[in-house]
């Protein structure tokens, strides 16, 4: 069969003449075929690589990791304001034009769980997550101006859902600002049991940059940084409608003029202490021992009444330590732990150096937790111990000390068991009733009375063999009075109808 088509040769010019085929090259080798494949190849590979790179450069996120304790990484040094700051953790932004970042993967590890996402309660057509904020203390959310007019929920690792509104005295002062704030009302925590304060969780500062790259001098904006023991430091907060870095320089005048109680890096990174549960960390400043023992004094002259009362500190006359931890049960904002402070009282004093921590900070949350524990261990090893054991030690260690509580009675509970006085009809006996109800007062056995005390206000309460010891825990006298001076207090011996027989 012969073919239609027809073949042209390349003209004088070298052009080829439209409508023509190359003639096929029937020599032409399988080698040759492949060779053509492969150059097609590289040339589809080269085109592809180039618009990668050319959508590559539309963001430009810089992550500066510096790992100071893993053995895989490399340890850098950063420089703060002239002065060396080892970081383990210092993550920067520049020149960010995504609509789409997740900021999550900016954020250091140790401040995972205190930037957080915020939760509108009502949900309306804006995005729903675009709201973060940075947790200064348990009750304080630093956010954006626009998101601090609004209530969120956000969840808190320890405390769960924790809701956050609007902070309106903080608010009034950042009316120029891009910067506001919401208030948080979570547990409080407490370093005396009359001393409720708040955690906080991260040291702000007023450096918004640090120097990254020490051969140029380049500086990076950073939104938070980690040092080497884990405190997590503030430096910017992202905006995230235009993707701007906010300075925090303006919050020192604005908190301090509020009274508000906040760790500064300048002014606090090296000489505050590290406090921690399972949940996490937070900071306190440091505190000395000269000021924690004067202010317990005030506290044990509470707890002292005149010569010849009922008091906790008397019923330990001559030893003021002694004393101590008899006042310690009572302010115990942990459960009226007893018998056990002065083991631990007098460590935290003898502590070289001294911690900077207050007592019940240190003993539950600090260097106290466990000590008699790890000394013991240390003993049974025959190594060097980290103090010479006392009497009892071994009876007052972590889990025996934390199980065995005392209960201390509230205002509502003593209500209950106030009783009155009046005589018989025939005026031979007294009649003790209870005031809530009138009921008269069970009788007792001679092996189990009943437990009396009489307050510095001449009231009696009486608590009969009814209570529920399973249900409450045990009791003593001075905790029906919740550990405060009495005018007397004992054992009580009933008869029959409520007739008092002895108190003793």
């Amino acid at each position: 069969m012969t073919s239609d088509i027809k073949y042209s040769p390349i003209t004088p010019n070298g052009i080829k003449e439209e409508g023509t085929k190359d003639p096929p090259n029937k020599a032409k080798s399988p080698i040759l075929k492949w060779c053509l494949i492969s150059i097609s190849l590289l040339c589809i590979i080269a085109i592809l690589f180039t618009q990668g790179e050319k959508m590559a450069s539309k963001v430009e996120i810089h992550v500066t990791i510096h790992h100071n304790n893993d053995n895989d990484a490399s340890t850098t040094n950063s420089m703060m304001r002239g002065s060396n700051s080892n970081m383990n953790n210092a993550y920067s932004l520049l020149n960010t034009e995504a609509e789409d970042i997740n900021i999550d993967t900016l954020i250091p590890k140790c401040a995972k769980n205190i930037y957080v996402t915020l939760h509108k309660e009502i949900i309306d057509d804006t995005n729903e997550h675009s709201c973060k904020g940075m947790l200064l203390r348990d009750d304080l959310l630093l956010t954006t101006n626009e998101c601090s007019k609004y209530t969120f929920t956000f969840d808190f690792k320890g405390a769960g859902e924790q809701l956050a509104i609007p902070h309106p005295t903080l608010n009034a002062k950042m009316i120029n600002s891009k910067l506001g704030f919401l208030q948080v009302n979570p547990p409080y925590h407490y370093q005396w049991i009359d001393s409720p304060t708040r955690r906080t969780r991260m040291f702000v500062s007023l450096q918004s940059t640090i120097v990254d790259d020490e051969e140029n001098g380049s500086k990076n904006k950073v939104i938070l940084s980690c040092t080497t023991d884990n405190k997590p430091i503030a430096h910017n907060f992202l905006s995230l409608d235009d993707d701007t870095m906010i300075p925090l320089t303006e919050l020192h005048d604005i908190l301090l003029n509020n009274n508000e109680v906040i760790l500064w890096e300048h002014l606090d990174l090296y000489t505050s202490s590290t406090l921690g549960n399972d949940h996490g960390l937070w900071w306190s400043k440091s505190v000395r021992l000269d000021d924690e023992e004067a202010y317990t004094k005030t506290v044990l002259q509470d707890y002292v009444g005149p010569i010849g009362t009922v008091s906790l500190p008397m019923a330990h006359y001559g030893s003021y330590v002694k004393q101590v931890a008899a006042v310690l049960e009572a302010v115990d904002p942990r459960g009226h732990r007893k018998e056990c402070f002065l083991n631990y009282y007098k460590r935290w004093q003898e502590e070289k150096p001294f911690s900077g921590v207050k007592f019940f900070d240190w003993l539950d949350y600090g260097n106290g937790k466990g000590i008699l524990d790890r000394n013991m261990e240390l003993i049974k090893a025959g190594g060097d111990i980290l103090f010479e054991p006392m009497e009892d030690d071994r009876k007052c260690q972590d889990k025996a000390f934390n199980t065995h509580k005392v209960h201390y009675f509230d205002q509502p509970q003593r209500d209950f068991h106030e009783v009155y006085i009046t005589p018989s009809d025939d005026n031979t006996e007294l009649i003790w009733r209870y005031k809530n109800n009138d009921e008269r007062i069970p009788e007792s056995d001679m092996s189990n009375p009943h437990l009396y005390m009489w307050d510095m206000n001449q009231t009696f309460y009486i608590v009969d063999s009814r209570w529920k010891e399973k249900k409450y825990g045990p009791i003593k006298h001075t905790s029906v009075l919740d550990g405060v001076p009495a005018l007397s207090g004992g054992k009580a011996y009933f008869g029959k109808n409520g007739a008092s027989e002895l108190l003793k």
